[in-house]
């Protein structure tokens, strides 16, 4: 019972709890060290994993990892179902820092949605867990990832507010893209505000840090907000300038590049490169509008009323067309709004699903654990009867193999006492004479006719006048008779004895066995007989 218990104690622990295995672990923990600088690598690890083998923990992890190394190659995308396993799992175990981040990307997936509700809430839990993690480089993100949130909802100052906690706490870990960021969005914040020389003065600070990087993109971004604010200060030589070194790499943001170059050599007025810059903003949708004005500023100031006339109509049909795309993107958002709300409830309802299959599977172990051992059980107490059984039969075999063993010596003594009574009495050694006085004694147990010798025969060799008649059923009784005491090994002289009769008539029944038998010239009857 003991046994049965412990089964039931392992099945219950291997249905509940699933264990990694160490080649996986070993695969998480090369993910979790190339994912900061090398996130592609880090990615093609995790996709080796099999999620549904991994434990609790690290499929957790396995989740957080994914979803750091989507973020960091720009992959991360809307659906927040991965994210949401890791955001489930470590606040229950109390890991502040992965929690932390677990909500950040949720709050990242959301800001893909552009659901700022679901994003603000899950920052604000990010924050929260990021405080108590003590993670001075974590805390600094996160206080940049808010201010960002206040740039969309345009509130200047919360975002110099967080901007600044994010500089002061990322100053304490060193790391120039970080603190690069956070005066951007210090930055950010004054320029919103219309402070263009506080502006300048963050942006020319985070010129210093992206050197320190030696991330061109970095500094091509620095440029341009820097050209951009001396060009609202009217420092027009100046926003030039930094606005050719911002063109040095491609990103997207290349058309507001042009654009803000373009306004400078307008209000210089060298108009032919203020209009070369303008053009490079024609693809710009969201551009075309402020693009179009601009041209036509340029083409009144040549004296092209013509062509004026004609960017005029321009501006009003992209008008139209941002009007339409502000309609559309607002439909956009609200199916993305909706869809999200779905995909909340599907996450729901499938997790209360997959609770209820464990549960399930639990049960349904426990059942098969129930009914295994019932089988078992009855196996065993089957087994036992068929051991006992097999035990009888062997006894009954042992006893019929006893018998039959004293029926053959039975039948060895027949045929000596026959071959004996053949030979006169006078020519008879001393120990024939003695066997012969042995029969005479003992001739209660020597069979008195044919019937009973045939009894004898059947005994010793399992009912064989019945399964010569079942072989041959021409068979006449006298030839069945015969039959028995050839197998049983009388030669010729004994069968005439016990038989009495004659030679020819034996031979007579001995041809009609053969005939009846098929048998050919070259078989013998007594081997023939051996084998039934």
């Amino acid at each position: 019972m003991r046994k049965y218990l412990l089964f039931i104690v392992t099945l219950i622990v291997f249905a509940s709890c699933k264990h990694t295995r160490p080649h996986d672990k070993e695969l998480l923990a090369t993910a979790d060290s190339l994912v900061e600088v090398y996130p592609d690598s880090a990615i093609q690890k995790l996709k080796q994993l099999s999620p549904i083998q991994l434990s609790s923990y690290d499929h957790a992890l396995y989740a957080l990892l994914t979803c750091k190394a989507l973020d960091k190659c720009g992959q991360l995308g809307e659906s927040d179902s991965l994210i949401k396993i890791a955001s489930s799992y470590f606040p229950q175990v109390n890991d502040n820092e992965k929690s932390a981040y677990a909500f950040l990307y949720q709050s990242r997936c959301a800001r893909y949605r552009e659901d700022i509700s679901s994003r603000t809430e899950n920052l604000n839990k990010a924050i929260k867990f990021g405080l108590a993690s003590n993670n001075s480089k974590l805390i600094g993100i996160l206080y940049y990832e808010k201010a960002t949130l206040y740039k969309v909802q345009r509130q200047p100052d919360s975002v110099i507010h967080y901007g600044v906690l994010a500089y002061k706490t990322l100053q304490k870990e060193g790391d120039p893209r970080s603190i690069f960021n956070s005066l951007l969005a210090i930055g950010d914040g004054f320029y919103i505000k219309a402070n263009f020389h506080e502006a300048l003065r963050y942006y020319r600070l985070a010129e210093h840090e992206s050197l320190k990087t030696k991330e061109v993109n970095l500094q091509t971004t620095a440029y341009h907000l820097i050209s951009r604010s001396y060009c609202n200060l009217q420092q027009y030589d100046s926003a030039i300038f930094y606005g050719r070194l911002s063109l040095k790499a491609k990103d997207t943001s290349e058309a507001g590049k042009h654009m803000n170059i373009g306004i400078a050599f307008l209000k210089k007025g060298v108009i032919d490169s203020a209009k070369y810059h303008l053009r490079q903003c024609l693809h710009s949708k969201n551009l075309l509008s402020a693009c179009y004005l601009r041209l036509q500023e340029a083409e009144e100031k040549q004296g092209n009323i013509k062509a004026a006339i004609e960017y005029s109509k321009l501006i009003e049909a992209a008008k139209d067309s941002d009007y339409q795309r502000s309609l559309a993107t607002s439909s956009v958002v609200m199916k993305k709004k909706y869809n999200s709300e779905k995909a909340q409830v599907e996450y729901k309802r499938l997790l209360i699903h997959n609770q209820q299959f464990t549960i399930l599977a639990i049960l349904s172990v426990l059942l098969c654990f129930v009914v295994s051992t019932f089988v078992l059980i009855e196996k065993n107490r089957k087994r036992k009867l068929e051991l006992q059984n097999e035990a009888a039969q062997n006894i009954i075999c042992q006893q019929q193999l006893q018998l039959q063993s004293e029926q053959i010596k039975k039948i060895e003594i027949l045929q000596k006492m026959i071959q004996l009574k053949h030979i006169p009495e006078s020519n008879l050694t001393q120990i024939g004479a003695q066997y012969l006085k042995l029969f005479g004694e003992d001739s209660h147990v020597i069979p008195t006719n044919i019937e009973e010798m045939t009894e004898v025969i059947d005994n010793a060799f399992n009912g064989l006048s019945k399964r010569i008649k079942e072989r041959y059923p021409h068979f006449t009784p006298r030839e069945i008779q015969i039959s028995c005491c050839l197998r049983a090994g009388f030669d010729h002289g004994a069968i005439l004895t016990i038989f009495d009769i004659k030679s020819e008539t034996y031979y007579r029944y001995r041809s009609n066995i053969r005939k009846k038998m098929n048998a050919g010239l070259d078989d013998k009857i007594e081997k023939i007989l051996s084998e039934i």
